[in-house]
């Protein structure tokens, strides 16, 4: 099966892996494709043998390299036409432990399309991709009166998912992307349709969010949200489903961005916006990826000191980040591009009520 993902033919071979009906269930909502494949993903038993582990947890292999995350494994085919990546996923469909335990209430095994968006195909196109496409930490919508998108960038929890969910559902926007957005050189938002993570304070005070939510959930998992979200409303999420939860008008399929707001937190009574260049927005964007992507470039490090000893493969890393910032930069010179600030002590509800007029504006 292919599909058109950040412009790429993604090829996917899943056979007759426990996970694969999980998995097609979310890939669903991106266009097939009968293009010739840029990147084809493997769901495997194992990785390939290893020439070097140092340190354990990065591997390089005859043809390429490999990752032992702590929830998946993943290897990248340097040398195979097309790039082939090979995705290990753990099948522990009767975990109850880890189900009760985890902030979204799931079996491991169904949180095999969040992993592979954010752990595989955003990893993939950083460091094979740089050139055409760019990674934003950011949420992404259609404006249903100029067609153009809109980009939400910002730290984790200041507010894109509460701004892109109040844009949907009160404003008829559409959706492109939640967390990260793909964008390429020519500034085409692509649509990422990994579920929305949806965490208890962008529930809080808005009845019509918690009733999409949980329409199609049960008694104890309403019951496991309540309580543990006594611990704090960022110890709980729920991702959901697009059609379900925005409903199929409201999920968009891309579309040119126009304008890029970056949320910031700073010492400041009141809310308001400072219009930045579009070097300015690509330099910040890019340090926010790499800040958002430790472990990737922790690995790309220890790939240069591995491959120094070894002499087989260039490194990869001397040139993904100057690809990256090349197509940011080239993505965002005809886009309206502002940082708005806002005060420390803004709740999620004044959030709200300030940022809507602006970013309607």
């Amino acid at each position: 099966m292919k599909y058109t993902i950040a412009g790429q033919t993604v090829e996917f071979q899943w056979g007759d892996h426990p996970c694969a009906e999980v998995f097609e269930r979310e890939l669903r909502y991106y266009p097939q494709s009968d293009a010739p494949s840029d990147c084809r993903i493997r769901l495997v038993d194992a990785l390939p043998e290893a020439v070097s582990a140092n340190p354990s947890t990065y591997l390089e292999t005859a043809d390429g390299f490999a990752f032992r995350g702590q929830r998946y494994q993943a290897a990248w085919h340097e040398s195979a036409d097309p790039l082939t990546v090979d995705f290990c996923f753990p099948d522990d469909r009767k975990s109850w432990r880890h189900k009760l335990l985890g902030m979204q209430f799931t079996h491991p095994y169904e949180e095999i399309s969040q992993v592979f968006h954010e752990s595989v195909l955003v990893p993939t196109l950083l460091m094979f991709f740089s050139q055409k496409v760019a990674v934003i930490h950011g949420s992404a919508v259609q404006n249903p009166h100029t067609g153009e998108a809109m980009i939400i960038g910002g730290s984790g929890g200041i507010g894109k998912t509460s701004s892109e969910i109040a844009l949907i559902l009160d404003h008829g926007f559409r959706f492109l992307a939640d967390d990260l957005s793909f964008v390429d050189a020519q500034g085409t938002v692509w649509p990422n349709y990994a579920f929305p993570k949806i965490y208890a304070y962008n529930v809080q005070n808005s009845p019509d969010v918690y009733r999409r939510l949980f329409q199609q959930r049960g008694l104890a998992d309403r019951f496991w949200w309540e309580l543990t979200k006594l611990r704090g409303l960022e110890t709980v999420r729920r991702r959901a489903d697009l059609n379900t939860f925005f409903g199929a008008e409201r999920v968009g399929t891309g579309a040119k961005l126009g304008q890029l707001n970056m949320l910031f937190r700073r010492q400041t009574e009141r809310i308001r916006t400072v219009s930045i260049t579009a070097r300015q927005a690509a330099e910040m964007n890019l340090a926010m990826i790499q800040g958002e992507y430790k472990n990737l470039i922790t690995s790309l490090h220890w790939q240069t000191f591995n491959r120094s000893v070894l002499g087989s493969k260039p490194p990869l890393s001397a040139a993904v980040f100057a690809n990256l910032h090349a197509t940011l930069l080239q993505a965002f010179e005809q886009v309206n591009c502002r940082v708005i600030e806002i005060p420390f002590h803004f709740t999620i509800t004044q959030l709200r009520q300030q940022l809507m007029p602006l970013l309607l504006e």
